[in-house]
């Protein structure tokens, strides 16, 4: 059996693709596209080891899959080339040997790319240790007719993990760059592709595309220590200002070389000339200098932040120590962002936040104020000499500290990015020192947080990245308040500060134990077989029942102490208190019951967390009469001002 008619046609370019291989293999058999409406194309690189015996035995029970085998040529590049040679689908897509696609990332693709009539749809890609990666394109959400409205900037980064119309491929001859170490060979595709097409859209609203970081990937070799490094990135310079020559494309062109003079040109220099060996800090100095002069014109000029332009400055005059110590200038900056308060609103947290750009350490400024008023960077006398004051001169600028704020998936790496509201933007003292600061106001929906979809049942960490001239911070959204957990229609929603300072949501009770974080009521519960025991801190929307209240009593003993219990699951010391927590108007309870006979005595309550059994600051003390009480464990801390349960 084959496919007659594909919708897409994956190809995937193998090298001793390892165990990452059963994680495509996975992945591609999860698809809600229908398996006869997709082809997969494996093109083993010559690998020297079982890869391609495993990929035959693999597709000898799946109609759908193709299995092809060339000598080693060093580079996905001809890999990717041979598998287009033989596909034979609508769209073709690119995938890596040891990642893997979300469920629905095929069919909810190729289904936006015949409602867009696009010839190249880019996808919602995320990758396992960077919750950012590709965010910066999907600000605008489903996007059509991009070479319209946006430009190339909406296709970053230029990774083959998009759809492409076969036949626009195939008819305009676009092919991956052959070679070994051709770096940057999906640039090159890209820059052609969209160069080509005629309408280009970008998918936001559904996760396509997971990137499984390792160390064994091809872009570790990029290293502008490396002759090879400056000599691809001025063919990939040159190829950009040919292929997007046209006055349509103009734009797109300086956007790109923008975008390849910031990450590419200045800051791997910079980077090099820091941290690496002096012969090879030079080197790159040397070609950085080089192409500059050829492609950083006055229009691109324009399109970077100060920051940047203050680099680029620099590095036409060759002053490599004035840009080791603006570097080190900007190290000495930090830039923070923070939950002011916190509070549940219906079906949404309201957050109100503020981002601060300030000196690390209050000795050693990074703002200085002068006599008239205005607010400038510490750049000392030599740089000061050296640069425009326009570009040190910050008064005008707390607007342009911009903040973006993501919600991360700990489980599907999936982010979604949180809509911020600018409040306000100035300069503040911070330890007395000048300090840039702007207040934020957020609204997490969960019916409407990704995307307009419901938020999945996940463990979500909030993160940002601030930026201001150029200088970026990324880390966890900081919380000084916390919010009350939440049940809302059936689901849970536990807020808490992490280890790390920073705010998450539990919709899993993996972490976190509704039942102890809504501080239940101390005091009478009834009995054994008829307990009781009211929620007073919780945000509740609509009628929602739990049936599993998650929460043990273990006898206190010498060995079990009050504090630090932690006992697997199915440790028979453990009574679990079986039963529901039912929540609605009137308020929240858990209504359950022990089966097993307790004694008088003192029991620590235990939250089932992690998958364990974890100690809690509550205990229960069984009377005589076999009645139970709440109670506070000895050790706990003093238990924090009851407020009132809410209902929406």
């Amino acid at each position: 059996m084959t496919v007659s008619t594909p919708k897409v046609s994956v190809i995937i370019a193998t090298y001793c693709s390892g165990e990452g291989l059963q994680r495509v293999i996975d992945s591609l058999d999860a698809q809600t596209l229908p398996q006869d409406e997709f082809e997969t194309i494996f093109v083993d690189d010559g690998s020297p080891d079982d890869t391609y015996a495993a990929l035959q035995k693999l597709a000898s029970t799946r109609a759908n899959m193709k299995v092809l085998r060339i000598e080693n040529s060093g580079w996905p590049s001809r890999p990717r080339n041979v598998g287009m040679q033989h596909a034979t689908g609508d769209y073709l897509f690119f995938m890596d040997h040891d990642d893997s696609l979300y469920p629905d990332g095929l069919r909810r693709a190729h289904e936006f790319a015949v409602e867009t009539d696009a010839d190249i749809v880019s996808t919602k890609e995320s990758k396992t240790n960077d919750s950012w990666w590709g965010m910066s394109s999907l600000t605008q959400g489903n996007t059509s007719h991009v070479k319209r409205h946006g430009g190339i900037w909406l296709l970053l980064p230029l990774v083959p993990h998009k759809l492409y119309r076969r036949s626009l491929i195939e008819e305009r001859h676009i092919l991956f760059p052959d070679g070994r170490a051709v770096l940057w060979e999906d640039q090159f595709f890209n820059v052609a592709a969209y160069s080509a097409a005629k309408e280009v859209a970008v998918l936001a609203d559904s996760p396509t595309y997971l990137w499984h970081a390792s160390d064994t990937n091809t872009s570790h070799t990029f290293s502008p220590s490396t002759e090879n490094f400056w000599l691809m990135l001025e063919k990939l310079l040159q190829f950009t200002v040919e292929t997007l020559s046209s006055d349509e494309l103009r734009d797109d062109r300086d956007t790109l070389l923008a975008h390849h003079m910031k990450t590419r040109v200045i800051d791997r220099t910079v980077r090099q000339l820091i941290s690496g060996p002096e012969e090879s800090g030079q080197l790159a100095l040397t070609h950085a200098r080089r192409l500059q002069s050829r492609y950083l014109t006055d229009v691109v000029f324009d399109r970077l932040p100060k920051k940047h332009q203050s680099q680029a400055l620099l590095l036409r005059m060759g002053a490599s120590g004035a840009l080791r110590k603006m570097h080190r200038l900007d190290l000495k900056g930090r830039g923070v962002t923070r939950v002011l308060r916190a509070r549940w609103e219906g079906h949404a947290m309201q957050l109100e936040m503020e981002t601060t750009w300030s000196s690390k350490k209050p000795e050693e400024p990074i703002l200085e104020r002068t006599d008239d008023g205005r607010v400038l960077r510490a750049v000392g006398s030599e740089l000061r000499s050296l640069l425009p004051s326009h570009l040190y001169d910050l008064t005008a600028d707390p607007p342009r500290l911009m903040t973006s704020v993501i919600l991360r998936a700990r489980t599907s790496f999936v982010s979604w990015e949180v809509a911020l509201e600018s409040k306000s933007a100035s300069f503040v003292d911070v330890e007395s020192n000048p300090a840039a600061r702007t207040f934020l106001e957020a609204c997490v929906d969960v019916r409407t947080a990704e995307l307009g979809r419901e938020l999945a049942e996940d463990v979500w960490d909030l993160r940002y990245t601030a930026d201001w001239v150029g200088m970026t911070r990324i880390g966890p959204v900081g919380i000084r308040t916390k919010p009350l957990p939440a049940l809302i229609d059936q689901r849970v929603y536990i807020a808490y500060c992490n280890a790390k300072g920073g705010l998450t949501i539990d919709m899993t009770q993996h972490l976190r134990c509704l039942v102890t974080d809504a501080e239940p009521r101390l005091g009478p519960i009834g009995e054994a077989d008829a307990i009781r025991m009211e929620l007073q801190n919780l945000h509740i929307v609509g009628e929602s029942r739990l049936d599993d209240t998650r929460v043990a009593l273990a006898r206190l003993d010498e060995d079990l102490g009050e504090q630090g219990v932690v006992l697997t699951l199915d440790d028979t010391r453990v009574a679990p208190i079986e039963g529901h927590v039912q929540a609605g108007a009137d308020g929240a309870q858990v209504l359950g019951a022990v089966r097993q006979h307790l004694e008088a005595g003192g029991y620590a309550l235990l939250a089932n967390r992690e998958n364990a059994w974890r100690s809690t600051r509550y205990c229960v003390e069984v009377s005589p009469d076999g009645s139970l009480e709440l109670r506070l464990a000895q050790s706990a801390p003093a238990e924090a001002e009851p407020t009132a349960t809410t209902v929406g």
